[in-house]
């Protein structure tokens, strides 16, 4: 695929699919430089493709580079309001910053925008155990596990939870 791509650029610079795929890939496989340069470029030269933010944001905090990854997230959420994935993403990275109420706040927006999203209540659940907030972490235990009663994770938050 990646031989693919970058044929394709040969061909055409401006093939901007190419180069997204091609990013892809890089990151994909640990080139982590070239797949920023790549998404960069991108960036630059198509402002109007609103996932190139996302994916910045994505491969920045895969890298450790919070701070940056965060700039990114912030713009990916402006110019995609619909997308909760992206308010979930800064919710965790703000709170890998230490920046609870942030995080609370953006993982709450991503959960009332889709209440029954595993991912979110899990999120909410483990925010608020690690945060020692057990009446909290109970409510969103016990949704999931309501809304996912053979999961084994949400039976051990419900239990997590009741230990606190």
């Amino acid at each position: 695929a990646e031989a693919a791509y970058r044929e394709a650029l040969i061909v055409d610079d401006q093939f901007y699919m190419a180069k997204v795929n091609l990013a892809t890939v890089c990151a994909q496989q640990g080139k982590t430089a070239e797949a920023e340069k790549l998404l960069r470029e991108l960036i630059r030269d198509h402002p109007g493709l609103s996932e190139l933010n996302n994916s910045m944001a994505m491969l920045l905090a895969e890298q450790g580079r919070y701070e940056e990854s965060r700039e990114y997230f912030l713009k990916a959420a402006e110019l995609m309001p619909g997308q909760t994935r992206i308010l979930y993403n800064l919710g965790l990275l703000e709170n890998t910053l230490g920046n609870t109420a942030k995080a609370e706040e953006y993982l709450l927006k991503a959960l009332n925008r889709e209440p029954g999203n595993y991912d979110y209540l899990y999120a909410m659940a483990t925010f608020y155990l690690e945060h020692g907030m057990k009446d909290k972490a109970m409510k969103y235990a016990r949704q999931l596990a309501n809304g996912f009663p053979g999961d084994q994770a949400a039976r051990q938050l419900l239990e997590a939870a009741g230990k606190q």
